[in-house]
């Protein structure tokens, strides 16, 4: 039996990454989806799906004390796109001004204690 995969935001960011991710895996996508209710902030989207108007798709950072506290739920585990942390880029060719070079050295230095 095929199934459907409904992603909303599909045509850029996030929402396309797992768009393609579900094509990849041989899923039939459908990316239309039009409904009540619009959000463009991940912290409103988490409030909605508390609210129970449905599901969120939003990073685990973003619900980490939700998860934890039991006020939403993992679905889809394992459709989940890997996490490979954040990322700073920035131009090298460039003059950094003193405060962008304290930052990246910041980020060096406390590279580990974010995992």
């Amino acid at each position: 039996m095929s199934q459907v995969v409904v992603i909303t935001g599909a045509s850029s960011g996030i929402g396309r990454a797992t768009a393609l991710e579900f094509a990849k895996r041989g899923e039939a996508v459908s990316i239309d989806v039009n409904g009540p209710l619009t959000l463009d902030d991940p912290h409103l989207v988490l409030n909605a799906a508390i609210a129970g108007a449905g599901l969120a798709y939003v990073s685990a950072w973003i619900a980490r004390d939700a998860l934890a506290n039991s006020r939403v739920v993992r679905v889809l585990a394992d459709w989940t796109p890997p996490y490979y942390g954040l990322r700073f880029f920035y131009p090298r060719h460039r003059h950094a001004t003193a405060g962008l070079r304290a930052f990246a050295a910041l980020l060096r230095e406390k590279q580990g204690a974010l995992h």
